[in-house]
């Protein structure tokens, strides 16, 4: 009867440690997929952040290329003008000078008139 007793409490006690080894089996498996779960969403969290980071940097270079784009335009429409007021500059001072070389050929006739 001893025996039979000590097998059954050998039985019961190796039946616990199975028990304690499958509660420490299914815990290590919950923290695992715990941890992966957190590594997921922090990998998501790291890519949306870089990729907002990578539009605005994309922003920031669009806004640079249009400013020196409109930066660009200012200068050549101010080049237009000057060219523009060059030119008429150039043209008034030919209009005087051939008003002037008339008016000293109207004089010279005035001259040989009298």
């Amino acid at each position: 009867r001893e025996a039979a007793e000590r097998e059954a409490a050998e039985r019961a006690e190796l039946e616990r440690a199975a028990q304690q080894r499958e509660r420490e089996e299914c815990e290590r498996s919950r923290e695992a997929r715990r941890a992966q779960g957190e590594a997921e969403q922090r990998a998501a969290r790291e890519a949306a952040a870089r990729e907002a980071a990578e539009r605005a940097a994309e922003r920031s270079a669009l806004d640079r290329a249009a400013e020196r784009a409109a930066k660009s335009e200012k200068a050549a429409a101010a080049a237009q003008r000057a060219a523009a007021a060059t030119a008429a500059h150039r043209a008034a001072a030919e209009a005087q000078g051939g008003a002037e070389r008339e008016a000293v050929r109207a004089r010279q006739a005035a001259v040989a008139a009298e």
